[in-house]
């Protein structure tokens, strides 16, 4: 029978017994089960499933007498009910319901979910690698919606590489991490090694770099039996976090060592107050340059360069007796200027543009006249013409001509966010409207008019802004509408 979808019969039994020990080897993600079997009939195998399984998404095969048992059966969890005989296209859209629902509801789930929910993996209690994955450059107090440089993978799409990468497997999760520019991945190990699976972490993050444009750091670790999740889900991300390289992949099980400390930094900071002093700009980029130069040599961790950086900072402007300029502290600018550049020479130019736009050496776009308000106005009605696209930081830039320091710098100290985060509470709040205007479109419908191409991270992302889901205010909505027609 030709479904037409991406299904895998893993197991069959001939009754409810035989079937748990077919579940406990295999894991499937759907069960169809009949009501009446030898030994352990369809109710008894829900019951067990929805006891020890309660992430398998069950369906029940009934005739017309069973109709009463059905009915039971789905008070047990069951996703649908299916008379026989089945007709081929009811069942192509139970399937496609159930295959919506794994996704939505499994796969592309925020991992403090599932820890919320005392980590409802079906296999992981048995052994596994957990891996933790950033793109691009992690935030160190992460407080907006998203990423400042808008990074977001689709859950499902880390899985379809990962299983496409490595022959055999099928067991394999991903969820949002802390960020919308991490995720958190489980695989089921089996008789893969570590060494293979760094090899294939390797060729994952040579793929992603390609298609987003930027570098990609993993940390992995084999799993054991006893392993808390959540506490190895922190203990990667502080690995992975602090072996960020600035426009290199990295793939690491621990903290990598070094013990490389910036020479002459006091120098450093006379020299380069000096120029800021005496205006020379052209020095002033020059040495920041070399400096940015020297911790690319050593491979300097951005962690470290980042405290580095913050001390710099600090220190120009205690010598400089400076405060009118700095809305923000220090260790905000630095952590927007670090999340929104890509590699050593562009965090060396935008640590550049940082320090000639806030201790007052030139205008940061020549002879534009836009005043900080204008600019932010601007910025806004551009926002509000393209809600239904994708848009990032640099493509921002470009159309404002300013740099993305001082966009954000501006933009923040006028809407106390960043301007990526400020689009996506203008989409939320579009979204809103639609829900109100037209309560029978569907999320997914909503989300993709809104340019979301995951249903989840938008239901995610709206609640995070709304307090409440989309399914919840549009179920709200659609009430509301029916009492009015009554």
């Amino acid at each position: 029978m030709d479904l037409n979808g991406p299904y895998e019969i893993v197991g069959t039994a001939y009754n409810g017994l035989d079937a748990l020990d077919v579940i406990a080897q295999t894991y499937p993600d759907v069960v169809i089960t009949d009501i009446r079997m030898p030994d352990m009939d369809g109710i008894a195998l829900l019951e067990c499933i929805d006891a020890r399984h309660k992430s398998i998404i069950t369906v029940i095969l009934s005739g017309y007498q069973d109709f009463e048992y059905a009915k039971k059966a789905i008070r047990f969890g069951a996703e649908d009910y299916l008379l026989k005989p089945v007709v081929t296209q009811e069942l192509r859209d139970c399937l496609q319901k159930c295959g919506d629902k794994v996704h939505t509801v499994r796969n592309a789930k925020h991992i403090e979910d599932f820890l919320a929910e005392g980590a409802p993996i079906q296999w992981m209690d048995t052994e596994h690698f957990l891996v933790y994955l950033i793109l691009g450059n992690p935030l160190s107090n992460p407080e907006s919606v998203i990423h400042p440089n808008g990074f977001y993978i689709p859950s499902q799409d880390i899985e379809q590489k990962l299983k496409s990468m490595i022959p055999g497997l099928r067991l394999a999760s991903c969820f949002i991490g802390v960020c919308s520019n991490e995720k958190v991945i489980m695989i089921q190990k089996g008789k893969m090694t570590e060494h293979f699976l760094s090899q294939k972490l390797h060729e994952m993050a040579e793929v992603l770099e390609r298609e987003y444009k930027s570098s990609v750091t993993l940390s992995y670790r084999a799993m054991q039996k006893n392993d808390r999740i959540d506490t190895q889900i922190n203990r990667m991300r502080k690995i992975a976090t602090q072996s960020v390289l600035p426009g290199m992949n990295s793939v690491v099980t621990e903290i990598p060592k070094n013990e490389y400390v910036t020479p002459n930094m006091n120098d450093t900071i006379a020299y380069l107050a000096l120029c800021i002093r005496q205006a020379k700009h052209q020095a002033l980029n020059a040495k920041i340059q070399a400096l940015f130069d020297e911790w690319q040599a050593c491979s300097y961790p951005l962690r470290a360069v980042q405290n580095d950086l913050i001390y710099i900072a600090n220190s120009l402007k205690h010598s400089l007796s400076v405060t009118d300029h700095f809305e923000f502290t220090v260790a905000y600018y630095i952590e927007n200027i670090i999340s929104i550049s890509g590699t050593y020479a562009d965090l060396a130019h935008q640590f550049y543009q940082f320090i000639i736009e806030l201790f007052g050496l030139s205008s940061d776009n020549g002879g534009q006249i836009l005043s900080p308000e204008q600019l932010v106005d601007k910025i806004e009605q551009y926002f509000r013409g393209n809600l239904s696209s994708n848009l990032t930081l640099p493509m921002l830039c470009s159309e404002m001509n300013y740099s993305k320091a001082y966009l954000c710098r501006v933009f923040k100290k006028q809407k106390n966010m960043t301007p990526i985060d400020y689009f996506i509470h203008l989409k939320i709040e579009r979204a809103k409207t639609i829900i109100q205007e037209c309560p029978s479109l569907s999320v997914k419908d909503i989300a993709n008019s809104l340019g979301f191409n995951d249903t989840y991270y938008f239901s995610k992302v709206f609640k995070r802004v709304t307090g409440q889901p989309p399914t919840a205010m549009r179920e709200h909505a659609l009430a509301t509408a029916s009492e009015d027609n009554a």
